[in-house]
Order: C-alpha cells, then sequence, then structure tokens
C-alpha cells in the first residue's frame, strides 16, 4: 500500500508485504517522496515531518525560526551569499570556530540579547582578542539581519550588544623616498613595473594580475579594471586558489585527492611544484621577490604588497586630491573608507593626479 496524505492505495498484487511510501509537497507544489515504511503510523510521521521542514522555508511560517542557527546557516545563510572566496573561508572558520559552539544547537527564535551578551562575555574570557570578538560579532550580526528581513526571526539579537573596544594602531604609510629605496632593491625590471604600476594604480593583486594590454586605451590614457578572478563553490580552484575551507571545497579537494592514489598516483610522493594558470602567484612573489627586497631595503617597517593601494591613497589625499576623487579611483563603496588616510603623509594641497605626481616624484627632484 501507498500512504499518501492519509489516502491508502494499492501497491503490489496479492500476498506481497505491504509497504507504505509517505509523500509531501514542496515548496513548488511538486510531489515528493519521504520514504517507504513498514507501517502506516512511521509514514505518516515521516510526511508530517517532511511538510514541517518545508514550513520552516516559507515566509510568515512561525515554524521556521524553530530551525536551529547551525541549519540556517550552514543551509540557507552562508551557501545563498553571493561572496569573493577568501571571504567565504573567512566567514566559514569564524562561524565553525566561534559561532557554531555557543549558538549551534539554539532555535533561531530563542536567541535573545542576553545570550549574545553572555557569548561576548566568555570570548573575552578566553581570551580570545577584541578585533576577532568584533568581527565574530559583526558576522553574528549580518546573519541575523538576513534571518529578519526574511522573516526567519522578528528580534535582532545583536543589537544594543557591545563588544570590547579594539585600539587602534597608528597607520604606517611607506612614503615615496622608502617607496624608492625598496623599488630599487627589486630584482628584475619585470617586478619593478609590477609594483610601479601598483603603487601608481592602488590596484589589488588580483586586479593587477589580471591586466592585459586591451585594459589600457593608448588614446583615453584610461585603465579599465576588472575585477580579479571568480571561483566556483566545491570546485578545486575554489580550495588552492580561493583558500576555500568550507566543506564542499575540502570534499572536492579530498575526492580528487582520493582519486589520484586509488589509481597508484602520488606514491611515493614527488616534490611538489607550483602550478598557476598562468598569473604570478601571490605566495611565490611574496616569498621569492618582495621579502628579499624588504630585506635589502632594511625600511625600519614591515610593507606588505597590499599596502602599496594604501600608500597610494595616501598619497592622493596628502596631494590636496577630494575624498570623492580617491573614493571612485579606488573603488571604495563608501567614503568614509579612504578617510582612514586623512593625514598619514604631512603635504600641500592641489588636485588628484597632477597632486599625485608632484607627491610620487618629489624623492626624484
Amino acid at each position: 500500500m501507498i500512504w499518501k496524505r492519509g489516502l491508502l492505495a494499492e501497491a503490489g498484487g496479492q500476498g506481497r508485504k505491504i509497504r507504505y511510501t509517505a509523500y509531501y509537497w514542496d515548496m513548488k507544489g511538486l510531489e515528493k517522496s519521504a520514504g517507504t515504511f513498514s507501517n502506516k503510523k512511521t509514514a505518516d510521521k515521516a510526511w508530517q515531518n517532511a511538510e514541517a521542514k518545508v514550513a520552516e522555508g516559507r515566509l510568515g511560517d512561525p515554524r521556521r525560526g524553530r530551525q536551529t542557527f547551525k541549519r540556517y546557516v550552514l543551509e540557507t545563510w552562508l551557501p545563498n551569499h553571493e561572496i569573493e572566496a577568501i571571504t567565504r573561508q573567512s566567514y566559514t572558520y569564524v562561524i565553525h570556530k566561534h559561532l557554531i559552539p555557543e549558538f549551534g544547537e539554539m532555535r533561531m527564535i530563542d536567541i535573545l540579547p542576553e545570550h549574545v551578551r553572555e557569548w561576548v562575555a566568555t570570548l573575552k574570557k578566553n581570551g580570545v582578542s577584541p578585533a576577532t570578538i568584533k568581527y565574530a560579532k559583526v558576522l553574528l550580526s549580518a546573519i541575523f539581519t538576513t534571518a529578519l528581513n526574511d522573516q526567519v526571526t522578528y528580534l535582532h539579537p545583536c543589537r544594543g550588544v557591545k563588544v570590547p573596544t579594539v585600539p587602534q594602531k597608528p597607520r604606517v604609510i611607506i612614503t615615496p623616498e622608502q617607496f624608492d629605496v625598496l623599488y630599487a632593491e627589486l630584482p628584475d625590471v619585470e617586478s619593478q613595473l609590477l609594483m610601479e604600476t601598483g603603487i601608481e594604480t592602488g590596484l589589488r593583486w588580483g586586479e593587477l594580475t589580471e591586466l592585459r594590454v586591451k585594459d589600457l586605451s593608448t588614446r583615453s590614457r584610461i585603465l579599465t579594471v576588472e575585477k580579479g578572478r571568480r571561483y566556483r563553490h566545491g570546485t578545486l580552484s575554489a580550495y588552492t586558489a580561493g583558500r576555500c575551507r568550507c566543506e564542499h571545497c575540502r570534499a572536492a579537494f579530498a575526492i580528487y585527492r582520493a582519486g589520484r592514489r586509488s589509481n597508484g598516483q602520488d606514491k611515493p610522493r614527488t616534490p611538489r611544484t607550483r602550478e598557476t594558470d598562468g598569473h604570478i602567484s601571490a605566495d611565490w612573489f611574496r616569498r621569492q621577490v618582495w621579502k628579499p627586497a624588504l630585506e635589502k631595503a632594511d625600511l625600519g617597517l614591515h610593507v606588505r604588497i597590499h599596502d602599496l593601494r594604501h600608500a597610494h591613497a595616501s598619497w592622493l589625499l596628502a596631494g590636496g586630491a577630494d575624498l570623492q576623487v580617491v573614493k571612485e579611483r579606488l573603488g571604495h563603496a563608501s567614503i568614509a573608507t579612504p578617510e582612514k588616510y586623512l593625514h598619514t603623509l604631512d603635504t600641500a594641497d592641489e588636485t588628484a593626479l597632477d597632486a599625485f605626481s608632484r607627491i610620487r616624484n618629489r624623492s626624484a627632484r
């Protein structure tokens, strides 16, 4: 027999063992099976549970808030957010390290501000840094903002909850004179050209390595920048180049490695060689080019490749460039971001690129 929402139907000929298949309707109105069982009571329970789970994903249904925090985050929130691979990696780590151990088994509707305050106090007591606590709380707040907008919950438990103050470190910007010393220590003209392009455009590493001749219009002198390559979730590229360590990307890599081992490959494992898709590896450039040049330059401060982007913004503002111009050049979403670079260098007044050229070349005078 088939148990169908209270309806019994013939499921086989005479003498066969009676079995009951539980059916339910999903959110799209399609009929789905919740399994086949030996008795009607179990089948009843199966389709009722299946429909309850469907109801948890239906707007306006109060049962949506009864799902656990872990289930909502891992099955709904994280997979459906369009974010960069490196950001997904960071989110996944913080979720598993700091959020799920505390809130994982709690129902979404049961999480209150008092629980968040207790969680913040516990992190502080365990020696977690203020910066990490702030980042974890921002992520938790983003999760509940989405849940609130989607009517999963009707209370935002992060609002009004304070975190420890993060000490503000003074921003140290490499000066034009220091950059020229570092530039002279780069081993070849290709490295010098790459870093000079970085300091004079403020591009991120991914944007720098994606540049092509066609991106530069010699007539208009405009450089068109495209976002760095994005990697699909749950692929080898996402695990290796995108550095994502979520469940799907780890599984993709594990399956790949298991397949190689089963075919007798990697036994014994030969020394690894770095494979790229034609782009300069950030890790290779950092270890083989950037760090040796920094040691030779002996600037007395630690400078990352990304700090050239900060220097670009700071030099522009020090030369008198408008905040809005700097915001648009660097692709910032808010004008508050370039404000951080104000007064990091002592210089005079003028505008945008002319101002930048004057600051950039002052050491050559």
